[in-house]
């Protein structure tokens, strides 16, 4: 069976996405991908909800199938902590650059490093 049309479009702007991230910036460009990532799998759990209340009370679907997919939404909300995760380690690993970023000190720039 080919794969569904609405399915192409979504893994494939997911894919596309991804691959045109040109950073030319830690900050914001990076910083900004790492603390939003938790966006996606937020996006992913509402928008399975939505599909399977519209399995469920537009079309003649057995009740096992949008039960199905709500089974699925505590996964991917599940995911919204790694996605968390991997913004601490950014943080984290990137403390002291961040801080130099938001908080140079006087006359940073003069110096040469």
């Amino acid at each position: 069976m080919p794969a569904s049309p609405i399915v192409e479009r979504i893994t494939e702007a997911i894919r596309d996405a991804f691959k045109g991230f040109a950073p030319e910036k830690v900050v914001p460009d990076v910083e900004g991908v790492m603390e939003h990532l938790v966006d996606i799998p937020d996006a992913l759990a509402e928008s399975l909800k939505g599909l399977a209340s519209r399995l469920e009370d537009d079309l003649p679907i057995h009740a096992a199938v949008p039960e199905a997919l709500r089974d699925l939404i505590p996964v991917v909300e599940g995911l919204r902590e790694r996605f968390a995760e991997a913004n601490t380690i950014f943080r984290r690993e990137h403390e002291q650059e961040l801080k130099q970023h938001y908080e140079p000190r006087a006359g940073e720039k003069a110096w040469n490093v």
